[in-house]
């Protein structure tokens, strides 16, 4: 499914290899089910690839995500952003 959205050949490295690889595709899948388009399934795939990147980062698990941990990225991607 990755490869629907993203045809460069790093970038489907780089997801693939990241910490969220093995859940993209699902992920992708989730997000066609629910009639999102295009640009929104590549640009929320990213999102989730640089916080599992994040969370791996910070020594997370997805047993130490809570409220305040999704919270706190929230805002982190916020200030990037602006």
């Amino acid at each position: 499914m990755l490869a629907t959205y993203f045809k460069e050949p790093r970038t489907l490295a780089v997801s693939r290899c990241g910490p969220a690889g093995n859940q993209l595709d699902r992920f992708i899948i989730w997000l066609e089910i629910r009639g999102y388009r295009s640009a929104c399934i590549r640009r929320h795939s990213r999102e989730a690839h640089r916080f599992a990147v994040w969370a791996q980062s910070e020594g997370l698990t997805v047993c130490n995500l809570d409220q305040n941990t999704l919270e706190f990225m929230h805002n982190k991607q916020n200030r990037c952003m602006v």
